[in-house]
């Protein structure tokens, strides 16, 4: 009888979870983010690929809050997720009035669109494109970087 044995190294062999591919990057130096926010329209966090290295993007959320405000009407904000000047999400939030001193209307979107190749020199960038006056944006978006023409593959 014949029993079959199994190398250990294909037993190791699985799909990586996001986390565990992100943390390999981050332990090679690849791993690249930005934060910010703003009260009105204008860019919220954006990373520009090095010289030599192309970009891919991994993760961005924004987080839209409303505080305190007198009046009872729903605010709209307007967020889009752009590379090199093309975009690729956009997301619209709309927020319930808040009428009660200290209370806060918040919403938190994770854009879906990942994976995206950032070439050398390009842009990624979260921008907001309408903000209500009583809005608190704030943003935060993650990449890693690989050499020009070497594949992002673990």
């Amino acid at each position: 009888m014949i029993i079959p044995v199994l190398c250990p190294s294909i037993l190791a062999r699985g799909k990586l979870s996001d986390i565990e591919f992100l943390a390999i990057k981050e332990f090679g130096g690849k791993l690249r983010s930005a934060e910010g926010s703003v009260t009105a329209a204008g860019d919220i966090a954006s990373l520009t690929a090095n010289t030599g290295k192309d970009m891919y993007f991994a993760s961005a959320n924004v987080t839209f809050a409303l505080e305190d405000v007198s009046n009872n009407s729903a605010v709209l904000d307007d967020v889009v997720l752009k590379i090199n000047g093309t975009i690729i999400e956009t997301v619209v939030s709309t927020l319930e009035a808040v009428t009660s001193k200290g209370s806060t209307s918040v919403f938190t979107y994770q854009f879906r669109n990942i994976g995206h190749k950032v070439a050398a020199g390009q842009i990624i960038k979260i921008e907001a494109i309408t903000v209500d006056t009583d809005t608190r944006i704030e943003g935060f978006i993650e990449c890693f970087e690989e050499n020009t023409g070497t594949s992002p593959a673990v």
